[in-house]
């Protein structure tokens, strides 16, 4: 039974030893995103970075050996200072006193919102088209603050973000109006989340609140989702709890109907730097206040937006 697939070539294996040596033999790249590395040492500190939360201990400790324990500017370079003051546990507190612990004032600046050369979000990358950018909560123009997420639907990480911060980012900052979060769905990890985005896309051409629940029915279900059973799954979730036409959605995916809107996120991401999922990007006041790469916890976000 192949239950590991390359993000690259769709190549399946038993094992996640098999599909990691496949993809640095085939494609120089990292099994869990497709990102591609010049060195097995770019690599490890990519997963370390990147990848953590997902590393089984045999990969963790393979990776540490090579590149040993990371230091926090190796994290800043990878991650921005969230992820690095995160990582090495700094406590509400203490982040909220300015980055203790030697960090200085930039780190604690950056979580607050006070970094990102005040580029306003009308300029940054990430925001491209914004416009038209499925959004929950206030318009991002209207926001105190706005959250712009990259995610794929087949991602791990993404799913543990969905499970663990996602819903209380909702309920108190969401809800409330006090922030925008706009998702913007990439298919960079496994081969199904190339026609789930299709899907979701088209969804959302036909109504915003089947759309969500589409988003979150993919990582509630995502173990049991695959290249060869996306569309059915897809189809029978449409039929069963929304009421928009599950047949066009799945004859939209086949066509590729949406693909030049897909292309968009997927341009936007290369030009904001994206080089894994989820990555998000923060805005405060209308400027670009930090980077969050990975599923952090609700505190991460909320510090990072000054809330």
């Amino acid at each position: 039974m192949t239950d590991h697939t390359c993000p690259i070539c769709g190549a399946g294996f038993t094992s996640e030893s098999g599909l990691d040596d496949h993809c640095w033999d085939a494609h120089g790249a990292c099994h869990y995103c497709g990102t591609e590395f010049e060195d097995r040492n770019a690599l490890y500190t990519h997963w370390l970075t990147v990848h953590e939360d997902s590393l089984s201990n045999e990969a963790r400790a393979r990776a540490t050996s090579e590149v040993g324990g990371l230091t926090f500017r190796e994290r800043l370079a990878h991650q921005g200072p969230v992820g690095a003051v995160a990582n090495i546990g700094l406590s509400r507190r203490q982040v909220l006193l300015g980055g203790v612990l030697g960090l200085g004032g930039v780190a604690g600046a950056a979580l607050l919102g006070g970094s990102g050369g005040g580029k306003s979000m009308t300029e940054h990358a990430a925001a491209t088209s914004l416009g038209t950018q499925p959004t929950l909560g206030p318009s991002p123009s209207a926001a105190e603050g706005t959250i712009v997420a990259f995610e794929d639907p087949s991602c791990p990480a993404c799913a543990r973000f969905e499970r663990s911060t996602f819903p209380q980012l909702k309920s108190e900052l969401i809800d409330p109006g006090r922030v925008s979060f706009v998702f913007r769905g990439i298919p960079v990890v496994y081969p199904w989340g190339d026609p789930a985005v299709l899907a979701l896309e088209a969804t959302y051409n036909r109504s915003a609140e089947a759309f969500w629940g589409l988003k979150a029915f993919y990582y509630r279900e995502q173990a049991n989702i695959g290249i060869e059973t996306v569309q059915e799954v897809t189809s029978q979730y449409l039929a069963d709890q929304t009421d928009v036409d599950a047949d066009a959605v799945v004859s939209d995916v086949q066509s590729e109907t949406s693909r030049d809107a897909v292309d968009v996120d997927l341009q936007a991401s290369r030009d904001a730097g994206v080089r894994g999922t989820p990555t998000f990007f923060l805005f405060s006041g209308g400027s670009f206040a930090t980077e969050i790469v990975g599923p952090q916890s609700y505190d991460v976000f909320a510090n990072s937006l000054g809330m």
